[in-house]
């Protein structure tokens, strides 16, 4: 199950497909965990706006170390793949939690 090819290159067309596998969906939800944590930490938190970039460096180094693919090309689009993942949740996290009421019809207002 988890010696799938991530990634692999199409011969007739030179398309790069990504396939997401088990392993690749369970590193996800580690590495979101992982930023959350960072931002609590307080020299690394000033770096919050740089937070999606890193999730994808990290994500990239895990994929060339786990050897997620059958060449260094497809290990690089798995990472890139997962830290984008991990950055697009971590996103939407955030800003879930800064919604706290819906928007009122304009020329009228908000009222607690």
């Amino acid at each position: 199950m988890f010696d799938t090819l991530l990634a692999a290159v199409s011969p007739e067309g030179g398309d790069l497909v990504i396939n997401l596998t088990p392993q690749m969906l369970s590193i996800i939800p580690l590495l979101a965990v992982a930023m959350q944590m960072l931002k609590g930490i307080e020299p690394v938190a000033k770096l919050k706006a740089w937070f999606p970039l890193l999730s994808v460096v990290v994500a990239v180094g895990l994929a060339i170390v786990m050897k997620m693919g059958p060449d260094t090309q497809s290990q690089i689009m798995a990472g890139v793949v997962m830290g984008l993942a991990t950055a697009g949740g971590y996103d939407t996290a955030r800003m879930a939690s800064k919604v706290t009421a819906p928007l009122a019809p304009a020329g009228t207002r908000n009222t607690p």
